[in-house]
């Protein structure tokens, strides 16, 4: 997700795994899915997450 989407959604650009309740609802139709930067808690990436909707 891009910066910009993740300062509208989570009040931040440096998202935490806090901010994952904030974000899951992006990737809400079929077949679609999104991937975002995680951070620690000195603003250092982390982590890749990846979350999305099936189609079943």
């Amino acid at each position: 997700m891009s910066a910009a989407e993740a300062l509208r959604e989570a009040g931040t650009e440096r998202l935490t795994r806090e901010h994952l309740d904030a974000i899951r609802g992006l990737a809400s139709q079929a077949w679609f899915g999104r991937c975002a930067v995680l951070h620690d808690e000195r603003g250092k990436p982390e982590e890749i997450y990846f979350w999305g909707c099936s189609g079943d």
